[in-house]
């Protein structure tokens, strides 16, 4: 006992190995099937969800700030929705939340780099 270490945490599912509680389970990639990781695609989904909905309301905003609502919550509302919509793709990954930031950091300074791919214009 002297010369040994304390294991850590260990993952409620994971007891009967010894296995130890990770970054990725605490990030939500358990494993498929498991409670956890349902409920964080679940919410992850409903935050993409939630950011593309303020995209598409964002010009009915009418009060305080106005100006730097309209100028700055559509790049805001985008970034929001493409990341949690990364996590879930990369959960499975090793550091998916750094993958994602990457990713979503990536298609956003493309977007604009490219004026919304052709499609759309900077203002």
């Amino acid at each position: 006992m002297l010369g040994q270490q304390a294991a850590g945490p260990v993952c409620s599912s994971c007891a009967t190995r010894g296995v130890k509680r990770s970054a990725a389970v605490l990030a939500g990639s358990t494993e498929p099937g498991s409670d956890l990781g349902r409920a964080i695609t679940i919410r992850n989904v409903a935050l993409a969800v939630l950011g593309a909905a303020v995209l598409v309301l964002k010009s009915s905003y009418h009060g305080p700030f106005q100006d730097v609502f309209h100028t700055y919550a559509g790049n805001v509302a985008v970034s929001f929705a493409l990341y949690f919509a990364a996590l879930n793709a990369t959960a499975r990954l090793g550091r998916p939340r750094l993958i994602a930031a990457s990713l979503t950091l990536l298609a956003v300074e493309v977007f604009e780099g490219t004026n919304g791919f052709g499609v759309m214009e900077n203002a």
